[in-house]
C-alpha cells in the first residue's frame, strides 16, 4: 500500500497549492517544517508506547503481502488507524494551545499587537496537519475495513442479481432534488430582491459559488476515494438512490464505507482548505478593508462539504433503507 501513499500526495499537495494560490498567501507560510515534523514525531511516539505501531506499519505493506493478512490482523490494522485519528487530534491540538498561551502572554507583556496577525497564522498550521493526516488516515482506514468486510462476506451475496432501477424510485428522487431546489429559491427570494438580470448583485447564491473553492474540494476527496478503491461502492450507493431493490449485508457495508469514508473526508478538506485560507488573511491582518470578504471567501470550502454532505446522508439513508 506504499502505492497508495505516494499516489495520494499528489492530490493532497495540488489541493493544497491550489488552496494558498487562491488565497493569496505564500507557500513557506503553509509550510513549516519544524511544526511538521513535531507534530508527525509526536504522532509517531504515542502510536509505538500504545503497542499499535506494528499494526499501524501494515497499511505500507505491499497489496499482495496485506491481501494475505487474517482477520485478525485486519481488525488490529483497523483498530490502529482508529486510534491513530485520536492521536492527530491531540497532537495537533497541544501545539496550537500551548503556542497561544505564549502568545497572548506576550502581547499582553509587550503591548505590542502588531505581530498578532502572524503569530496567529502558525497557530492553524497544526490544524491544517491535522487535516492532511487525517485525509490519509481515512483514506487507509477505508481500504482496511473493506477488507474485513470482504473477509467476511456471505457466499449467497456474491450471486445476488444486479440492482433494477424502478420508475416511482427515479421520479420520488427527482421530485425530492426539484423540492430542495425550490425551498432554495424560496429562501433567495424571502432574503434578497430577486432579479434574474441583475442575480449576482442580489442573490444570496451568487457569494457562495466559487469554482476554485469547488475544484480544491473534489481534487482533495475524490483521486483519495480512488486510491482507497472504494469508488465503485460509492457510485453503487448513489445507484441505491434509484432503485428499491434489496441488497444483502456485504454490499450494505461495502457501500456505507464508501459513502462515511466520503463524508469524513469532506469535512477534511473543507477545514483544511478554510484554515489555508486564514493563514494567508492573518498574515495580511492589517489590511481590514479585506477582512471581511476574505473571511466570506474562506468559509465556502465547508459550505461545499456542508451540501456535499447532506447529499451523502440522503444516500447513507437510502442505503439502510434498502438493505431492511
Amino acid at each position: 500500500m506504499i502505492i497508495e501513499f505516494i499516489l495520494a500526495f499528489i492530490p493532497i499537495l495540488l489541493s493544497s497549492a491550489l488552496a494558498t494560490a487562491v488565497s493569496g498567501g505564500s507557500f513557506g507560510g503553509v509550510l513549516d517544517i519544524y511544526d511538521f515534523l513535531a507534530v508527525l514525531l509526536f504522532f509517531a511516539i504515542l502510536i509505538i508506547i500504545t503497542g499499535y505501531g506494528k499494526s499501524f506499519s501494515r497499511v505500507f505493506y505491499s497489496r499482495k503481502k496485506f491481501k494475505n493478512l487474517d482477520l485478525k490482523e485486519l481488525k488490529e490494522t483497523d483498530y490502529s488507524l482508529t486510534l491513530s485519528t485520536k492521536i492527530l487530534l491531540y497532537s495537533a491540538a497541544l501545539f496550537p494551545v500551548m503556542y497561544f498561551i505564549y502568545i497572548l502572554y506576550t502581547v499582553w507583556d509587550q503591548g505590542d499587537i502588531s505581530s498578532l496577525g502572524p503569530n496567529s497564522a502558525v497557530l492553524f498550521l497544526s490544524v491544517v496537519y491535522l487535516c492532511l493526516f487525517e485525509m490519509f488516515i481515512y483514506m487507509f482506514k477505508a481500504k482496511t475495513k473493506k477488507a474485513i468486510i470482504l473477509y467476511m462476506a456471505e457466499d449467497e451475496e456474491k450471486s445476488q442479481p444486479a440492482e433494477k432501477f424502478t420508475i416511482s424510485s427515479v421520479v420520488k428522487t427527482i421530485i425530492g432534488i426539484l423540492l430542495i431546489i425550490g425551498i432554495i429559491v424560496f429562501q433567495v427570494l424571502l432574503m434578497k430582491a430577486f432579479k434574474w438580470d441583475n442575480w449576482s448583485d442580489r442573490s444570496i447564491l451568487a457569494p457562495v459559488i466559487d469554482f476554485p473553492s469547488l475544484l480544491t474540494g473534489l481534487i482533495y476527496v475524490i483521486p483519495l476515494v480512488a486510491i482507497s478503491g472504494n469508488f465503485k461502492e460509492l457510485f453503487c450507493g448513489f445507484k441505491t438512490m434509484f432503485t428499491n431493490k434489496k441488497i444483502g449485508v456485504t454490499k450494505k457495508n461495502l457501500y456505507l464505507n464508501a459513502v462515511k469514508t466520503t463524508m469524513a473526508l469532506n469535512w477534511f478538506a473543507g477545514i483544511a482548505t478554510t484554515i489555508i485560507g486564514w493563514i494567508g488573511m492573518f498574515n495580511n491582518l492589517e489590511d481590514y478593508e479585506l477582512l471581511y470578504p476574505n473571511l466570506a471567501v474562506s468559509l465556502i470550502p465547508v459550505f461545499y462539504a456542508i451540501v456535499f454532505n447532506l447529499l451523502l446522508t440522503i444516500v447513507e439513508a437510502r442505503i439502510n433503507k434498502v438493505a431492511e
